[in-house]
């Protein structure tokens, strides 16, 4: 029979700014996780929502799904027919 192995308990302090500094690593670890996640076959809006959970500002939503600051505000508010554009982004009601 294989023995479990003694855990051992490890304490750390941090100091204010090495605490931010560890949040600020977790938070940025966590939005790359989020964008690895976005699929190809989620509409617009989709992802748009799916970023925001994540702690995405408008602006950096639009920076990553290629869509104004707008257009991402729109969907954000549940609006439907979000469509990709070159620069002039369109919603449609459908």
């Amino acid at each position: 029979m294989k023995e479990n192995p003694k855990k051992e308990l490890i304490s750390v302090r941090l100091d204010d700014s090495q605490f931010r500094s560890l949040v600020g690593a977790i938070e940025k670890l966590t939005k790359a996780f989020a964008v690895a996640q976005i699929k190809d076959n989620q509409d617009t809006n989709q992802k748009a929502r799916f970023l925001r959970v994540f702690g995405f500002t408008q602006q950096e939503i639009s920076d990553i799904l290629g869509i104004t600051q707008p257009a991402v505000s729109q969907a954000l508010a549940g609006r439907k027919g979000l469509q990709r554009g070159s620069g002039n982004d369109t919603v449609s009601k459908t």
